[in-house]
């Protein structure tokens, strides 16, 4: 596969988020089923659905994305795909059929031209099949692997909002988030692109897809990524020993591997169905199911009457594999060995990046003085320093946008002395 340069955007800034955003993906899954050329045999999942179209579905499909498919534009920011189906039922059908664009039409076979015009004729006809196919393809193909994945998709989705990500160029965005080279067909997409949802996919391996925003005049380029661990940029710390033994630590006792047996056989259970079949009691049982809530494995619901339903949190078996796997990796053990926090004081650490770098400002007073403590021994002794000086080297050391902050800190602490005037700083033995 070739590789190319990609654009920079060094004049405006590029945004960017994680989004499900389920109504997207999945018309544009369903378009992809049956789209000329075919999907690229990477798109395992999407091969499989189309080998499974029976002829007058792929027919239909065909029709529908091919002749009608801006009549599918509105109501794409419903919450899910079934409630989407409903607004677009619920439309009233002139308006809904107007919304199609004729020109469509005359990109298609003459026999699907003929059929698109005869549909066109009669709106309610045409929303009503237009609707029944979406709803179709939806119950029969989309809403397993959806709901398999839901939970694991927003769980990524939080995780990777709450980072930091380039916003210097389109290209620097996307070489951070795939860690590795952009493929020439997608860098050739990029255009006069200055926003990028990312998209978790129970459907797709890799699409790109520009979408035009209201009130922009650039457009939103939206990346769908198959929703898997191994595939995200889930982690940007190495992953400890410790955060995998309390979770393993979960599944070390046969009694509580044994309900996790019973939860998964079944859609959910109750805690005395949970109860009536252990031969334990019925406090070693809430103590069992306890642990198993608190590690993530089971999710726990009250009932109507009262009881406690409890239903098996699989997408928590991919995130433990996950991290066991990445423990045990060779990059995952070189960063764990070479990470200077290993050799500070344990209160200092949460604070600092592997690096070094501080990355956040404790709340506490100790953990103030902490860090305050760590950022004066970068400072040689028996020098003198400007305050500009003063504020380049922390700005070395910090990761946040305020070095005065901390240069009045030290100062104020007695770990940084200047002249009364403030023209020169110095750190004493």
């Amino acid at each position: 596969m070739n590789f190319t340069t990609l654009p920079q955007h060094s004049t405006s800034t590029i945004a960017s988020t994680v989004a499900l955003v389920p109504v997207h993906q999945t018309l544009v899954s369903m378009a992809l089923l049956t789209a000329w050329p075919p999907v690229h045999n990477t798109e395992s999942w999407l091969m499989e659905t189309a080998a499974r179209l029976s002829a007058a579905e792929r027919e239909s499909n065909q029709l529908i994305f091919g002749a009608f498919r801006n009549a599918l534009a509105n109501h794409t920011d419903a919450a899910d795909f079934p409630a989407y189906l409903a607004a677009l039922a619920a439309e009233d059908a002139t308006t809904f059929a107007a919304r199609a664009d004729k020109s469509q039409r005359n990109q298609l076979p003459t026999e699907q031209q003929t059929a698109a015009a005869q549909l066109a004729a009669d709106p309610a006809a045409l929303q009503q099949q237009i609707v029944g196919h979406l709803c179709a393809l939806w119950e029969n193909y989309f809403a397993k692997p959806w709901e398999q994945k839901q939970s694991m998709m927003a769980y990524m989705a939080r995780e990777l909002n709450s980072r930091p990500w380039p916003t210097s160029s389109v290209g620097a965005l996307l070489r951070a988030f795939l860690r590795r080279p952009v493929p020439e067909w997608l860098a050739g997409q990029l255009g006069n692109v200055e926003r990028v949802n990312f998209v978790p996919s129970p459907y797709m391996q890799l699409q790109a897809v520009h979408f035009a925003d209201t009130g922009s005049d650039s457009p939103t380029l939206y990346l769908f990524l198959w929703a898997d661990f191994w595939v995200w940029p889930m982690r940007t710390e190495p992953i400890q020993r410790t955060e995998v033994l309390r979770t393993i630590s979960a599944l070390d006792d046969e009694t509580r591997l044994q309900i996790l047996e019973m939860v998964a056989a079944s859609e959910e259970l109750r805690a005395q169905e949970i109860i009536a079949q252990l031969d334990v009691s019925q406090s070693t049982v809430s103590r069992h199911l306890k642990q198993l809530v608190n590690a993530g494995f089971l999710r726990e619901e009250r009932a109507g009457d009262a009881n406690k339903v409890y239903q098996l949190q699989r997408d928590r078996i991919g995130e433990v594999t996950y991290s066991l796997t990445q423990l045990l990796s060779v990059e995952n053990a070189q960063l764990v060995l070479t990470d200077v926090r290993l050799t500070l004081p344990a209160e200092l650490r949460p604070f600092l990046d592997r690096n070094g770098l501080v990355t956040s400002w404790p709340a506490k007073r100790k953990g103030q003085e902490a860090v305050l403590a760590y950022l004066i021994t970068k400072f040689a002794t028996e020098k003198q320093y400007t305050e500009m000086q003063v504020n380049e080297l922390l700005k070395e050391w910090h990761t946040y946008d305020d070095p005065a902050y901390l240069r009045r800190s030290l100062v104020d602490l007695g770990l940084l002395k200047r002249t009364p005037d403030g023209a020169q700083y110095w750190r004493e033995e």
